[in-house]
C-alpha cells in the first residue's frame, strides 16, 4: 500500500515537472521570437537608413559637379593623385547616364573620392569586368547577404530610371540575385515610400533565382496570380505575403537629382 502511494506521488510530481518544462520551453519560444521580430525590424530601418545615406551622397555629388557619380568624365583632373598609374580608368563618358557596368563600378569610387561616402570600393568589377562583390567594390547592406549597386536600369526588369538596386551577388553580373522575403521587402517600401511595389519611388521585382529571372514569386496581382517582372509602374501590384522564403529585390530611384531620369 505504502509502495503504491510513493508511485503515484512520484508520478504526479512528474507531470508537475513536465508542465514547468513545458511553461519554460513556451516562454523562451515566445522570447526568442519576439527577438528575431525585434533583429529583423532593426534590419530594416538601418536599412531605410542606407538607402537615404546614398540618396544624400548621390544627390551632394550632383549638386558639386552636376555631373552624376561613375559618369563624371572630369574625374581623371580632380584626382589626378587617385587616377594616375592606377588600375583604375577614373573617367566617365559624361553623356548623363550610369553604365554598366565600368561607371556602375565607377559610381562609388567616385562617391568616395569626394567624401561624399564612406568605404574603400576598387572602382572595377571583381575578378572579371562585370561581377559586383560587396565590400570590394560595392557596400554591403545590413540585410544578410544583401548589396548596393547603382545603375541607369536598362534591363527590362525595372523602369528604364537611375536608381540604388538592393539585391544580392551575382557572379559576372551587377548583383541581382534574389535576397529578401515579401515581407521584409514590403515594410522597406512601407518605411522609405508607399509599401506598393508598383507604384512610388521604390519598386519591387521577383530576384534573379538559378539563373532565372522566372523562378521567383516575389510579385501578385490582386487576385494573387503571379505577376512577371516588367518596366511598368502598376497600382494593383502587391507583394506575395504568403510565403516567407526569399523571392524579391529592390530598387530606389534618386531622389533630389534633376536632369537625369526620363520619369518624375
Amino acid at each position: 500500500m505504502i509502495s503504491i502511494q510513493k508511485e503515484k506521488s512520484k508520478s504526479a510530481f512528474s507531470l508537475v515537472e513536465m508542465a514547468i518544462i513545458l511553461t519554460i520551453i513556451g516562454i523562451l519560444s515566445s522570447v526568442a521570437l519576439v527577438a528575431f521580430d525585434l533583429k529583423k525590424g532593426a534590419a530594416i530601418r538601418l536599412a531605410a537608413i542606407e538607402v537615404e545615406e546614398i540618396n544624400v551622397a548621390i544627390s551632394s555629388f550632383y549638386d558639386a559637379l552636376q555631373e552624376m557619380p561613375g559618369d563624371f568624365d572630369q574625374a581623371s583632373k580632380f584626382w589626378s593623385s587617385n587616377c594616375s598609374g592606377g588600375s583604375v580608368s577614373c573617367d566617365g563618358d559624361g553623356d548623363n547616364v550610369i553604365e554598366a557596368y565600368s561607371e556602375a563600378h565607377l559610381a562609388w569610387y567616385h562617391l568616395t573620392l569626394t567624401d561624399f561616402y564612406a568605404g574603400q570600393f576598387s572602382g572595377t568589377g571583381d575578378g572579371d569586368e562585370q561581377t559586383q562583390t560587396a565590400n570590394i567594390n560595392v557596400p554591403a547592406s545590413v540585410i544578410d547577404g544583401a548589396q548596393y549597386a547603382i545603375i541607369h536600369y536598362e534591363w527590362p526588369e525595372f523602369p528604364d530610371e537611375h536608381m540604388l538596386i538592393l539585391a544580392g551577388k551575382t557572379n559576372g553580373d551587377i548583383g541581382k540575385n534574389s535576397i529578401l522575403d515579401a515581407n521584409t521587402a514590403y515594410e522597406l517600401d512601407r518605411k522609405i515610400d508607399d509599401g506598393s511595389p508598383g507604384t512610388g519611388f521604390v519598386y519591387g521585382r521577383n530576384g534573379y533565382n538559378n539563373t532565372d529571372w522566372d523562378s521567383s514569386n516575389c510579385l501578385i496581382d490582386g487576385d494573387g496570380n503571379r505577376v512577371p517582372n516588367s518596366e511598368a509602374k502598376n497600382s494593383n501590384w502587391e507583394y506575395n505575403m504568403n510565403i516567407d522564403s526569399n523571392e524579391c529585390i529592390m530598387g530606389f530611384r534618386f531622389k533630389s537629382v534633376s536632369g537625369y531620369d526620363i520619369a518624375k
